[in-house]
Formats: C-alpha cells, sequence, structure tokens
C-alpha cells in the first residue's frame, strides 16, 4: 500500500516538474499596445497594417505628406488702358466762326460745342487747351499781317461750348467814311472763298453754313448795315474773293 502511494506521489511531482519546465522554455507571446495619433485636415490615410511575430509587433503606417503643395494664384489680368488724344487732335461736334466789325476792330469768336466725354478731357486739361488755340490764332494773325489782343477762353458747361475770343486791329483801314477790310485771316485757314464758296449776301454781312474736316461749321461776318446787300464786286458796298468794303454815312 504504501509502494503505491510513494508511486503516485511521484507521478505527480514529475508532471508538476515537466509542466513547470515547459512553461518557463515557452516563447513569451507579448502583445505591446502601438499608438497611432494623427491629425489629418486634408489627407485620408489608408488602412494600417501590423504584423505580429513571436518576438516583435511590426507596424506599417503609409507615409503621410508633410506639407501640401502651395496654392498658386492666377497672374491678374492688367486692366486696359487709353491714352487720351491731344487736345489739338479733338474734333468738335460742331462750330461757329464770327466777327462783328466796329470802327475798324473785327471782334472774333470762335466757339466750339462738345460731346460729354471731350469736354471732360479739355475741362481737366484746360492750361494746355487754352494754350493750343491761342497759339494757333496767333499764328494765323501773324501770317496775314494783323494782330490779336485781349485773348480770353470761356468755358460753358451747361452746353459743353468752348468761346476763344479776341479782337483783332490791323485787318481794316478808313479813308473819309469809305472802309476796306481785309479777311483772308479769317477765311483761308478754311480754304473757303466769298465767292467761290457762295457766301450767303445780306445788308448785314456774309455767312456760310458747311462741313470743314467733317463738323458742321458756321461762319458768320457782321458788318454795318446798310441798306443793299455786300454784293460781290459792288461799287460802294460789296465783297471779292477775301476783301469787303462798305461806307458809313451819317
Amino acid at each position: 500500500m504504501n509502494a503505491k502511494w510513494n508511486t503516485l506521489r511521484y507521478l505527480v511531482t514529475f508532471l508538476l516538474a515537466t509542466l513547470t519546465l515547459a512553461t518557463a522554455c515557452a516563447p513569451s507571446l507579448t502583445s505591446t499596445p502601438v499608438s497611432l495619433t494623427s491629425t489629418l485636415t486634408t489627407t485620408v490615410v489608408e488602412e494600417t497594417t501590423v504584423l505580429l511575430t513571436p518576438t516583435s509587433i511590426i507596424t506599417r503606417v503609409p507615409s503621410i505628406p508633410t506639407s501640401m503643395p502651395a496654392k498658386v494664384s492666377p497672374t491678374p489680368t492688367p486692366a486696359p488702358t487709353s491714352t487720351p488724344l491731344p487736345v489739338k487732335a479733338l474734333l468738335p461736334m460742331r462750330r461757329v466762326v464770327a466777327i462783328k466789325v466796329e470802327g475798324t476792330v473785327a471782334h472774333f469768336l470762335d466757339e466750339s460745342f462738345w460731346d460729354e466725354a471731350q469736354f471732360s478731357a479739355i475741362m481737366n486739361r484746360k492750361a494746355e487747351f487754352e494754350s493750343d488755340r491761342m497759339g494757333r490764332l496767333r499764328k494765323v494773325l501773324s501770317k496775314y499781317s494783323v494782330k490779336g489782343t485781349d485773348y480770353a477762353i470761356e468755358f460753358d458747361k451747361a452746353r459743353r461750348a468752348t468761346s476763344l475770343k479776341c479782337n483783332v486791329n490791323g485787318a481794316i483801314s478808313k479813308k473819309g467814311n469809305s472802309y476796306y477790310g481785309r479777311f483772308g485771316w479769317l477765311i483761308r485757314p478754311f480754304g473757303l472763298d466769298f465767292i467761290d464758296n457762295h457766301f450767303k449776301e445780306s445788308n448785314k454781312g456774309l455767312s456760310w453754313t458747311g462741313a470743314i474736316d467733317k463738323v458742321p461749321t458756321s461762319i458768320i461776318c457782321e458788318f454795318p448795315p446798310q441798306n443793299v446787300p455786300y454784293a460781290a464786286w459792288g461799287h460802294l458796298i460789296g465783297h471779292c474773293h477775301a476783301h469787303v468794303w462798305w461806307t458809313i454815312t451819317k
């Protein structure tokens, strides 16, 4: 009986020893938790694959771009620009050139009417406009050996009009009650002729209406009123191609 008990105790002891040895020799499988902390705002991360081996844990994480490609702003297209015409190149919509004779002085007026854009450009460059218009008139008068005085330019915003004025001296001569006027300085620069261009004759002077450089233009010459028209080649009162004569009786 004692022999059987000893055999059983020996067998149990052997099994426990074998189990302990097997436990001690078995590879230890531990799983170290892996923390993936990523904050992504614009990039989608693919699935993370974790491979476990008996001795280690291998983690494969797809690469994440470290920087986003810079956004390139489109180059703005520059706004079209336009260069305004010089004031000397501006042509009015309508023009009236007139003289009124008193004694031996001819009061000159050159009135031009403009569209809104033209008048605005002129107002922005008034000094240049004045210099250009006065300079032109001075050159014409000098060419015909007459003199201008009291130059002035007026600007009428309501009518979008400019008026160049001056008094012309030296164009009219007097002998007794007879007067003789030279007006080539007035009509020749326009390529006009009192006779060839059929100026309208009246008791108060001569006038013409037509187009000059495609601009509707009126030219009015007012002389002392007479009992007869200022007719071509008239005896005491009349005109030729660029001259006018008249008498004044009390």
